[in-house]
Formats: structure tokens, sequence, C-alpha cells
């Protein structure tokens, strides 16, 4: 499957992407619309470049890894696409490439080492470490730049720049006081780069001497934006930024936009080295953001217009998983009727919080088309201000759509008297699991406590802050009825609640790792408790802890069949504000999709709201077979599909359509505890500290909860 492929590039390509720190981010000033380009992948025998490519006379150079991962030389025909790949004499990752009047330059690197244990390999055999060029590279992994220019070879490593023959004989050292950043020709004989310093950032030029700083760059590239990378073009300095490529003359310090990454159909936080041969020919080495294949492409002429979809904005809170930026790319690049634009609500001012940001916005009619809120986000308040529209009329008025489609934990939850104001894209549990044998029909809190005063052990941890947690996490609806809005906390099955619960200690001796799963194999432990469960693996690993026996959703213990906590990853909206809302749900659909919430690097996190999502996840893990050990969840992921597993004692598991089956039946019996639950513990749960300490009864103590229990109902 290509993914395992893709985990494989990726792992090698990450450190392509270099980075220009200290930038003032600017909006970037672009005087053209960038050009639309058709990408090819390009066919180098898997081939993976962890240098920058460079071009002479029809041919492209690179240095990376083989198809078997060994150090190699990339000579590729850009006219007639024959290539060559030649085994490298060195140890370690190639990192830099420079082409000399005698030959190829590159420096490689040893995994684990320091910046100044790398090697610069030079045309004529010798080998230098960096250490006897740069000392002050002793003891740091600071990032090595080098290239070829009016004849001599250049290397800046932290604050020095130094200027070799071929050879290897240093002719000038230059020291600066800050750190360079991003060396690159613009001319035949003139190179630039960025210092970052304490007194201020700012561009140093060099043109056949010592580079000084030069006010007239630093103010030019400031403009253009956060800048990655830097690299000579044919006749202009192309500046890889976050969004798109920029082409700079550096006579006149005017730019020009070349590509959108976006549009083009590129991750932009994945793009690596560019070769830029024309407008009309461009290399780039990358990764495809809709299937996620980190190959070379190469880059033509083509259509990728926007200009006839219709906009739409979409605001969000960003966590630093980019999971809603990843799929407003993907959107964008996947259909040509929308065009959905970021609006990142925390980027807007740092000094406010977050939700006076999302208040603000929304009461000034600014918010987004669709709206991505955090897990933890209060939504009744936009409910009664009727700032949401009902995903449900969306739904039954799209014929390629119904509610069947859905996996219930991902909306039930969050309706409201028939109408659904948000939908979670993915969901995590916490709950109880148990061997169905034992807990056919649930366990109750009376079942609970009649296990451990038996001298049975319903969980390997029953220390009271534990227990306590556990039995109130959902068993406090045996003493509401909802119906009537009344309570019961005064009966003796709470009041026996509360002794047991004082008669725990404070603390509780694990005897046993984690790991083992002999006690659940064997009932000596009869539940275990899972925390933010999603993946297939941890299913696996349920197998794994049961000895292959059936086992089930046992739920936190309740009257009726125990109740699960559901812990959603971003609760999804469409503005009752939006005129675009037929484009909003198409967005919202999107996020939902199998396209959207694979992550083939690490594999299905959650579970999905869509029940076809989770067929693709389920897909793209199929080819995974994890071998447990004896007795334990300790666990060897196989990847190979023709790799033999070691024979023994242990478990394999593997995705099938019967685990799968499996899978769905066992998430299809989450049951959900209701937002006055979740209230109510917490008004016990302050009245518990009183009552360990010796302040009042049993008895008072359930009083008192019941009258503020009751007042909170009445209200």
């Amino acid at each position: 499957m290509k993914w395992v492929r893709n985990l494989i590039c990726l792992v090698i390509s990450s450190a392509l992407f270099l980075g220009c720190v200290g930038c003032e981010e600017k909006e970037t000033i672009n005087d053209t619309t960038p050009m639309s380009y058709v990408k090819t992948e390009v066919d180098v025998g898997g081939f993976v470049a962890t240098s920058k490519m460079l071009y002479e006379n029809g041919t492209m150079y690179a240095v990376g890894f083989d198809s078997n991962e060994s150090p190699a030389l990339l000579t590729y025909n850009v006219d007639t696409g024959a290539y060559e790949t030649t085994p490298l004499d060195c140890d370690g990752r190639p990192e830099e490439i420079a082409l000399c009047d005698g030959g190829i330059a590159y420096i490689s690197r040893r995994d684990g080492d320091s910046s100044a244990l790398a090697t610069l390999h030079l045309p004529n055999g010798t080998a230098i470490q960096l250490a006897e060029l740069i000392p002050s590279l002793v003891g740091t992994w600071y990032d090595i730049s080098m290239i070829s220019c009016g004849g001599s070879l250049f290397l800046t490593g932290k604050s020095d720049c130094v200027e070799l023959d071929t050879s290897g004989n240093i002719i000038e050292r230059y020291t600066y006081d800050g750190q360079i950043f991003s060396l690159a020709n613009y001319s035949d004989d003139e190179f630039c780069f960025f210092l970052e310093s304490s007194a201020g950032n700012k561009y140093y030029v060099s043109d056949g001497g010592k580079p000084e700083p030069s006010d007239e760059f630093t103010t030019f590239f400031t403009s253009l934006g956060i800048i990655r990378a830097m690299y000579l073009g044919t006749d202009e300095l192309l500046v890889r930024g976050d969004e798109r490529l920029t082409a700079c003359d550096m006579e006149t310090l005017t730019s020009r936009a070349i590509l959108d990454w976006v549009l083009t159909g590129f991750d932009p936080m994945r793009v690596g080295s560019v070769l830029y041969i024309s407008d009309e020919l461009l290399f780039v080495f990358a990764s495809d953001v809709i299937n996620n294949i980190s190959s070379l492409w190469r880059l033509t002429p083509g259509e990728a217009d926007t200009g006839d979809r219709i906009e739409i904005k979409v605001s969000y809170f960003e966590d630093g998983s980019n999971d809603t930026s990843d799929a407003i790319l993907k959107f964008n690049v996947m259909q040509d009727k929308y065009f959905a634009v970021a609006d990142e609500l925390g980027a807007k001012n740092r000094e406010d919080s977050l939700l006076d940001i999302f208040d603000r916005t929304i009461l000034t009619g600014e918010i987004g088309d669709v709206i991505v809120f955090p897990r933890d986000t209060e939504i009744d308040k936009y409910i009664e201000q009727k700032a949401l529209a009902d995903l449900y009329s969306f739904m039954d008025s799209d014929e390629n759509f119904s509610r069947e489609l859905l996996v219930d934990s991902s909306y039930l939850p969050y309706e409201q008297d028939g109408s659904l104001y948000v939908l979670a894209r993915a969901v995590q549990i916490s709950t109880l699991i148990g061997k169905t044998a034992n807990f056919p029909d649930g366990v109750t809190i009376d079942a609970f406590i009649e296990l451990a005063e038996s001298g049975k052990m319903p969980l390997a941890n029953m220390s009271r802050d534990n227990v306590e947690r556990v039995l109130l996490l959902a068993g406090v609806g045996d003493f509401i009825d909802t119906a009537n809005n009344t309570c019961d906390f005064v009966s003796d099955e709470f009041i026996s609640l509360l002794e047991f619960l004082k008669s725990l200690d404070t603390t509780s001796e694990v005897l046993y790792d984690d790991d083992d799963a002999a006690p659940y194999i064997n009932d000596e432990v009869l539940l275990y408790e899972t925390n933010d469960f999603g993946s297939f693996y941890e299913y696996a690993m349920f197998c794994a802890r049961f000895g292959g026996e059936d086992f089930t959703i046992v739920g936190y213990p309740a009257n009726e069949k125990g109740l699960t906590e559901i812990r959603p990853s971003y609760l999804l909206a469409i503005s009752a504000q939006s005129d675009k809302t037929d484009a909003a749900w198409d967005f919202v659909k999107f996020m939902l999709s199998g396209t959207s919430v694979v992550d083939v690097d690490r594999g299905m996190r959650e579970i999905p709201a869509l029940k076809s999502a989770l067929y693709d996840c389920a897909e793209a893990e199929s080819i995974l077979r994890w071998y447990f050990a004896p007795n334990s969840t300790n666990y060897h992921v196989y990847i190979d599909p023709n790799e033999e597993i070691p024979e023994g004692r242990g478990m394999v598991v593997q995705i099938d359509d019967e685990l799968l089956a499996d899978y769905e039946r066992f998430i299809a019996d989450i049951r959900i505890p209701s937002a006055t639950e979740a209230k109510v513990r917490e008004i016990i749960s302050e009245e518990l500290d009183a009552y360990y300490a010796g302040a009042k009864s049993a008895a008072d103590t359930a009083e008192v909860i019941q009258n503020r229990v009751q007042l909170y109902l009445n209200e």
C-alpha cells in the first residue's frame, strides 16, 4: 500500500524543511497572480532527495537515498527523463550539495552526530570534518549550508561564513554576532544570507568580498513574509514561503508570484527542494496533499484557477495539530466549485483569550461560514443566541447524506430538542471494558460495591479517588428522575455508596505492570478502564488483554447499562449568519470524510464520525499485524506483509472484515451521560471533601447533596 512507502519517505525527507526564524510576519506582497501548474510524479526509482536540487546543462543533481536507503547521487536528464543513482562513499545522511568546476561537493552526517562531526566531501576525494573548518560548531546540531559561488565554496554554520577552494583550503573566514540562515546565490559571483542577532535581523550581501548588511534587502525580504528557504533561479532569486514560491529580481527589488502551493496540490509544510528552470518547467520534491505521496514532481503550466469558485470562510482555533488547516488545503485542491479561506482566530490578537475573540467575532458578524470549535467549548450560549444553524436541515435535504451514515456517538450527544447545532468530527471515549461473560448486563453501583466487599478486585486501582470518579461518572443518574426533575440522594443506596467510598484507602497498591494481561485473563481483575480510546491498535490491545475472549463496553456503573464519557476532537458548526450554507455544508462533509480524517503517518487516533471514514482508516491499516507477547499487551507491529512473524505463544491481531465488524459492534454499544449528570457530579465532588474530612456524617452529606441537586434541577 502507498502509505507504507509514504511513511518511510516522509521520515527521510522531513529534514528538507529549512526554517527561517526571526522574520517579521507580514502579508506577502506580490504584483502578479500565481501561474497555474499541473504536477506529474517523476520516476527516479524511489530516490529521496535530502538536499537542494541543482541544475546545469540540462541535468538535475541532488543527493539523498536510493531505493535501498543507501546514500546516493541522483543525476536526472530533464529532457529525456533518464536518471542514474550513483552510490556515495559516505557514512550517514547527505545534507548539502554544490556543483564545482571539478565535480560534486557534498556534506554528510551520521544520525545522532553534532554538526561538528558532519563531513565535507570534495570533488578530489578529500573528506574534511566540519570541526576543522568551523570550530564553533563543536557541541551543536546547527544546520549547515553550502553553495558554490565565483569558483569558491562557501559554508555557513552558526555564526561563521567560511570561503574554501575546491581542495578544502580556507581562503577567508568571516564571523558574525548572530546566527546565519538561508545561504543562497543570487548571481554567479554574489550571494546573500539572513542573520538573526540580538541587534536586529538583517540580510547580508556579498558582491565578491566580505558579506555586509543590506538595509534594502532586509526591507524587501521582510515584506515577503516568513521565508523558509531561498534558491538561485535562472535570472532571479527564488523565495520559498509558507504560501507560495516567489521570484525576486535583485536589481529592481521587485517580486512576482510563481505558484501557490495549495492550488498546485502540495502541502505547504511538506515542500522540500525546488528546482526552477523556467516558468514553463519546475521540479519540486514535496508531499501531494490528496494522496500524501512524497515524491519528485514535474510542474508544467496548466489550469488551477479559483476565479469562478464561491469563497467561504472557515473560522477555527488552531491547537498545533494542523488538522483544520490541512483539511482546508485538501478541500481546495479536490473540488472546483468552492474555495475555503482559513480564518485562524487565535492569530488575531494574542493578548485576548480565544473565546473572547470568538465572542467578539460572532457579535460583529465577522464569523466564518463554518465554525470549528475546540472540544471543551460551552456551546449552549451560542445556541441560545441563535448563532448556529441546524445541521439536521442540511442532512435531511441532502440526497447523498443521511444520519444513518454517522456513528451514533458523534452526533446524538449534541442533539437538543430535535435539532443538531454541532457535530463531532471524531470522538474518543473513556469507559470500563470487561469480558462479556462476566458482565452480560453491565454492572450497577451496588454490584460493583458487592464485588469489592466480597474480596474480588473490580479495578486495578481501588484507591478512593479513582473509585469515586468511576462510580460517580455516570452512576449519579441512578438517583435522578429526569422526567419529573426530582432526585433521591437521601436513599439508603446512596448513603451506602458514601460509606463505601470513605472506607477505601486514599492510595492503592498496584501489584503488577499495566502491560501485564494475566490478571484480566485469569479474572483476578475484572474491569479495565480505557481513557481516550479510539484507535484500532488499542482495540487490538483489548483482544490481547482479555486473552482473545469476547469483551464489551461495560461502561461506568449505573442501573441501566453503563454509560461512557465522550470526548470529541472538534465540533463542527455552520454559522446562522452565513449566506453560503450549501458551500459550508460541503466543507463540513469534507471534514468528516476519510480523505480528510485518515492520517497515513499516525494511523487512526479517534473514532471517525462518518462510517465510511472508519472503513477508509481500516483499509489504510489493514496491512499491519500486531504481535502480542503471551499474557501481555506489549506488542511489535509488522508492516511488511511478507515479513514472517516468529512462531510462539503470542497473539497476532490484524484488521479484517471480522475484526472490523467486531469493532463496529463494540463502539455501537457506547451510551452517553447527559449534561445534567455532569453538573450533579460537580456538586457531589464538592461535598465529598467535607465528608471525608469528618465534618459531616454520610446521612448529613447526602441531605446537603439532595438539597443542592434539587435546587439545580428546579432551575
